[in-house]
């Protein structure tokens, strides 16, 4: 771990590196100033007023905290690279890029938190632009100006490195706040159930601590406020407030800290809520330069109150104290790391970046589980007085579920068997025409997706009116029934969808097969109605079939209508051909457009 925070660079973590990740060496700067003026006079001044600039060990600048001008130069050399530069700190209030060539401003950017989101040349929390590509030597003039700290690195970057690159980052954010969000769903359902309020104040601090992370890391600003220029610098300041009271609302309760119990402590934690309080309220109204200096001094305050309040009560031999330690600890070590890191001891990679999120999300993690703790440690206390109780109820809420499941079982049979018959036809056990429909529009979706063939088959027994009137309707329904069994006894793949259309109609779905293949089938069907042996007091009755074959042939709304159109139509040509035949819809319909 020490040998990692030392390098420069954690190779193992930044995989995809900058074309140069040290521009601030070679760029020259101004001094701060108040005045704000144009880059025609930044321009015009001469060469020695303008200064190497001073750069930290990570390669970026920490001015700290200044509301002046800062001017940069740099000369890019020609090159025929996509090359963009990232301004890596979202919260810059004011980024003006001009790109110089011959004397003339040929490119220029309004960029910075200030402005509108979709001004910026590319969609990214960070600052990026453009480098021009062409053969000319270009000098880039850049005014930053912010209320935030002036504390940031330019980088030189191809686009496409760039974001795999960013991607590990927002892997990385994206763990930290996925567990954010777990611990306080976790914790609200326990609030909702044991009712007590230290589980709310828990909520509360871990999503304060998101909305500051997400304003910080400027996802926030990208994602969910963007079209209000400078919102995320007043969410910001709201997010730490809220932060220090109610992680301080839940150290009072989790620690027991109460004014009959510990009134220095106690009074001491009720000055720090009073003034977080009141910053909430002037953050909606005072410049962020004054008040991030105050809720600065009140986070450090709420630090060390919570380590000396942690620590006070663990002397006292209060057991779940030793959690809250721990994760105090994970706090401020993270804290130490970034700071050490700002002060240009440690230099910037992936560890000392993140070492605060992290040590904040592991340490959110350890105070759930210190909750659970000091749940379980109360209903220990509990348990002897219940036992008896809780044995009761046990073996209550076992024959509960015991019934339950029991009743669970015998309802998912029953609607098994609901939605079997709501999809059979009752006579034939074919598919029904509720069910036809359903898995026509499936398979028509799967064939346009995939490519491969879709024929149907409409098919309609011979002169049945006829055969009913003469015979009966007991003996035309055994008739349909047999002539079923032939038709599902034919076309017998598992893909294969057979159903009764209506009356003495029969449709049949061949997925993956084209029309000569189905015009086989359909032969195959034809065939063995007719060798059918359906005798009716002893004689055998001929009993014949018409089937009319389509191939899916465009993709649109209406394909499965129009699938089964011109099957319907090919079955009244074999009608109309003499029946007992089969014949193809080879002139299927198109549509009139297809888009």
């Amino acid at each position: 771990m020490l040998g990692l925070l030392c390098l420069p660079q954690a190779h193992a973590f930044q995989i995809h590196q900058p074309i140069d990740d040290s521009l601030v060496e070679q760029m020259d700067c101004l001094p701060p100033a108040r005045e704000l003026l144009s880059v025609e006079a930044i321009k015009a001044l001469p060469d020695a007023q303008w200064q190497q600039c001073s750069y930290s060990k990570s390669g970026g600048l920490n001015q700290g905290y200044s509301d002046g001008n800062f001017w940069f130069r740099w000369q890019a050399s020609p090159s025929d690279l996509d090359r963009w530069i990232e301004v890596d700190y979202p919260l810059l209030d004011h980024v003006d890029v001009y790109w110089v060539s011959q004397g003339e401003v040929v490119e220029e950017y309004q960029l910075g938190d200030q402005k509108p989101f979709n001004q910026r040349p590319v969609d990214h929390r960070n600052f990026l632009f453009p480098v021009p590509h062409n053969t000319g030597e270009h000098t880039l003039y850049m005014r930053i100006q912010t209320t935030s700290a002036v504390q940031f690195s330019f980088r030189l970057w191809d686009l496409e490195s760039f974001f795999e690159y960013d991607q590990q980052k927002i892997m990385a954010l994206g763990v930290l706040y996925g567990m954010l969000i777990i611990m306080g769903l976790y914790n609200i359902f326990v609030y909702f159930a044991v009712r007590e309020t230290v589980y709310l104040h828990y909520v509360g601090y871990v999503l304060s601590l998101l909305l500051f992370m997400v304003a910080l890391n400027g996802l926030g600003y990208q994602y969910l406020w963007s079209r209000w220029g400078g919102l995320n610098d007043r969410i910001l300041l709201q997010g730490i407030a809220f932060t220090i009271i109610f992680s301080l609302l839940f150290a009072r309760d989790f620690l027991r800290i109460y004014p009959h119990t510990h009134p220095k402590s106690s009074r001491i934690v009720k000055i720090i809520l009073w003034a977080a309080s009141g910053l909430v309220v002037a953050s909606l109204f005072l410049p962020y330069f004054y008040v991030i200096r105050v809720l600065i001094i009140c986070t450090i305050l709420a630090c060390v109150m919570g380590l000396f309040a942690g620590f006070y009560r663990q002397v006292e031999g209060y057991g779940v104290a030793r959690f809250y330690l721990y994760s105090w600890s994970l706090f401020m070590l993270g804290a130490i790391l970034v700071a050490l890191n700002k002060f240009d001891v440690l230099p910037s990679n992936m560890i000392t970046e993140y070492s605060m999120l992290f040590g904040t999300g592991v340490g959110t993690v350890v105070l759930s589980a210190a909750l659970a703790v000091r749940l379980n440690d109360e209903k220990n206390k509990r348990y002897h007085a219940q036992a008896e109780a809780l044995r009761v109820q046990r073996e209550s809420v076992e024959l509960l579920e015991e019934r339950v499941k029991e009743r669970t079982s015998a309802l998912r049979e029953a609607n098994e068997k609901l939605e079997k018959l709501s999809n059979t036809d009752s006579l034939t056990g074919l598919n029904n025409r509720r069910s036809l429909d359903e898995l026509l529009a499936m398979e028509v979706k799967r064939t346009c997706r995939t490519g491969a063939p879709l024929s149907a088959m409409m098919m309609d027994i011979d002169r049945f009116k006829a055969f009913n009137d003469t015979h009966g309707h007991q003996v035309g329904d055994a008739c349909l029934k047999a002539v079923a069994g032939v038709i599902a006894s034919t076309a017998q793949r598992p893909s294969d969808v057979v159903g009764r259309y209506g009356g003495e109609e029969f449709c049949v779905l061949l997925p993956d097969t084209p029309l000569d293949g189905a015009q086989i089938i359909a032969e195959r069907i034809r065939a063995a109605v007719e060798n059918l042996d359906f005798t009716v007091s002893g004689q055998r009755v001929p009993v014949t079939i018409s089937i009319g074959v389509s191939e899916l042939t465009y993709c649109a709304s209406d394909s499965g209508k129009a699938l089964v159109e011109a099957a319907d139509e090919a079955l009244y040509s074999a009608k109309s051909a003499g029946r007992n035949c089969v014949r193809l819809a080879l002139d299927s319909s198109q549509p009139e457009s297809v888009e």
